[in-house]
């Protein structure tokens, strides 16, 4: 219940919409946002993208913008991890070592996170990476909070960095950011100076269950424990729940 869900087994109503984004990551390499109320099941969707782009040999990887490493680094920091972390990736599922630059400062870092993406997508003989940016408004400008004060300064270089290498890629590098608030990718403007995302990821708000989706699940989850369901109660469950 207060878990993401990370196998296809209790994976219900969302199916339509992962199929939607799946296409526009790996076919036509399109950024993604995706963006709900808080237990409406974003993180599911992620984890849900993240299978079926790992079945197609895709390299993704996953980042809770929450977690105090990341909200709490700075810009480079965090570049140098998601480059070490894919350098992780690519041997524990390829079986490939691969030596990247690892070494990131101020100065350093937009050209070393474009190098080390280059080198990991020729070496490793990958078609593409996804990242997977999950509570992005952790890192977002005005509404990080106090430990994420300094993303008020550091939005701007580091999605520049990610916008530059999904470039010079030719869209081989593609993220995906996910949230309550799609501030990040609905602001043109953070102060003075341009949002290198706005509008480079199209975001998606997730909808409440049909009925039909909610009837799916009740009774596949009731059949387990032997249990049958009157035909009202999928509509008193949508009614008073939204579904999920």
């Amino acid at each position: 219940m207060s878990s993401p869900l990370v196998s296809e087994r209790y994976f219900f109503g969302r199916n339509e919409l992962v199929q939607q984004l799946l296409r526009k990551a790996s076919v036509l390499h399109q950024n993604i946002g995706v963006f709900g109320l808080r237990k409406t099941g974003k993180t599911s969707v992620i984890f849900a993208i993240k299978r079926m782009l790992e079945s197609q040999s895709i390299l993704s990887e996953y980042f809770d913008c929450q977690n105090p490493g990341i909200q709490g680094a700075r810009w480079w920091q965090v570049l140098g991890n998601i480059s070490t972390k894919l350098q992780e990736s690519v041997k524990n599922t390829f079986n490939k070592k691969i030596d990247i630059i690892g070494r990131y400062s101020p100065d350093t870092a937009g050209t070393a996170f474009s190098a080390d993406i280059q080198t990991l997508l020729k070496t490793a003989n990958l078609n593409h990476i996804s990242i997977l940016m999950d509570e992005i408004e952790w890192i977002t400008p005005q509404i990080s909070g106090l430990l994420g004060r300094h993303w008020d300064d550091d939005f701007i270089p580091f999605w520049q960095t990610i916008r530059a290498t999904h470039q010079e890629t030719q869209g081989k590098l593609t993220f995906l950011v996910a949230g309550v608030n799609p501030l990040c990718v609905q602001r043109s403007h953070f102060g003075i100076l341009p949002n290198p995302i706005f509008q480079l990821a199209i975001p998606h708000y997730l909808e409440s269950f049909s009925t039909m989706a909610v009837r799916e699940m009740v009774r596949t989850i009731g059949r387990y424990a032997g249990l049958k369901f009157d035909e009202s109660t999928y509509d008193y469950l949508q009614r008073t729940y939204g579904g999920h």
